[in-house]
């Protein structure tokens, strides 16, 4: 009556709809792909992975740097490569955050900051152990824990500014009335 699997039929008197032979499961235009609600989640996702690869880029890049520098045998760039590292490592959450976008922290920001920080945890925790010398020490890993979680908090702050200026002065009018600017 319905045909295999692969057809589509339309149910009577129903244009959005269509049953499918194979089980009789009905399919209606809004479980499909072409839903604009399924487009939107998946950009969320693309965006929550563009933040995560700008902040891995970032990280390597500075990796790379810190190559460069100690084969040329510069001190200061080598010293400004291993900065550049240790700033990219402990502020991945913060970085992967900031570049994703509104869409993807609005929909994944708790998620994003779990692995953001689960990743710059590992980094920081590797870069702490080339710098004992390549030798795995207790303290690593709570030094790490705790470097992401500060230094990705002051910067989320700062990245915010620029990100909202706006809605930074409105929280902080809203915190302290009077308090903002053209207050009397």
């Amino acid at each position: 009556q319905y045909g295999d699997w692969r057809s589509r039929n339309p149910i009577p008197g129903n244009d959005d709809s269509w049953r499918l032979g194979f089980r009789g499961e009905t399919l209606n235009r809004t479980s499909l792909p072409e839903n604009p609600a399924w487009a939107e989640d998946t950009v969320r996702d693309g965006m929550m992975i563009r933040g995560f690869a700008i902040a891995a880029g970032f990280f390597a890049g500075s990796f790379a740097l810190h190559i460069v520098g100690a084969a040329s045998n510069e001190a200061w760039l080598f010293i400004l490569a291993v900065a550049l590292i240790f700033i990219s490592a402990t502020g991945f959450p913060a970085i992967m955050h900031a570049t994703a976008g509104k869409q993807a922290r609005a929909h994944h920001g708790r998620s994003m900051w779990i692995i953001g920080s689960v990743a710059g945890i590992s980094l920081t925790a590797s870069a702490l152990w080339a710098v004992n010398e390549r030798v795995v020490a207790w303290w690593q890993v709570p030094v790490a824990a705790a470097a992401v979680a500060i230094v990705s908090s002051a910067l989320w702050v700062v990245l915010r500014q620029k990100i909202h200026p706006a809605a930074s002065v409105a929280k902080t009018a809203h915190a302290n009335p009077g308090r903002h600017a053209g207050a009397r």
